[in-house]
């Protein structure tokens, strides 16, 4: 299988070259520039296991028996490629899609623009003013001594309001301040 193309048609500078082989499809395509000018099918899944990889890669001439470059055999060298000069030279052992050959292609010529995000949201003003002020101060020392008032317990029992005081006093213990003491604790029903 052959994929020929007439380069004269190509102007002069460096250009990017795909050679894209999909052997479980059966598709081989020339792409010059992310443009496809070539392109052949073959039977899906005829050289799946072929050793195309590993095989030696020429440029500029033919291979030979026995990947043997064919100059070696012949007198006449005029058919082999002179002045050519390969940048970026990447092989891969699976097919690339069009989106990443498209990536080659922009990064070889440096022209790859930014990428802008435009979300839709409201405006955001980062700078805060302050628009009143208040004179008023803490006092310069507060009281340590508090009081606990329990309304519409319900609960006239004395004795029973006895013990309810010491669970609370309890449990006060571990959740207030430590310079903090509970005066009394009143019963409003």
């Amino acid at each position: 299988m052959n994929l020929i193309f007439n380069l004269s048609s190509l102007d002069a500078g460096y250009h990017n070259f795909t050679f894209r082989v999909d052997t479980y499809r059966g598709e081989m395509q020339l792409i010059i520039d992310g443009r496809v000018v070539k392109q052949q099918t073959f039977q899906p899944r005829m050289y799946q296991f072929s050793d195309l990889i590993t095989r030696p890669f020429f440029l500029g001439t033919s291979p030979y028996t026995n990947s043997i470059p064919i100059f070696e055999y012949l007198e006449n060298n005029k058919f082999n490629a002179r002045n050519i000069k390969v940048k970026n030279f990447y092989l891969y052992s699976t097919p690339l899609n069009y989106f990443d050959i498209m990536f080659h292609n922009k990064a070889d010529k440096n022209n790859i623009q930014d990428v802008v995000f435009n979300v839709a949201c409201g405006r955001r003003n980062y700078l805060e003013e302050i628009e009143r002020y208040f004179k008023f101060t803490l006092p310069g020392h507060k009281s340590t001594v508090m009081n606990v008032v329990l309304r519409n317990s319900g609960i006239y029992n004395a004795d029973l309001q006895l013990e309810i005081e010491k669970r609370i006093l309890l449990v006060l213990k571990n959740s207030i301040p430590a310079y903090a003491k509970i005066n009394s604790i009143k019963w409003s029903n």
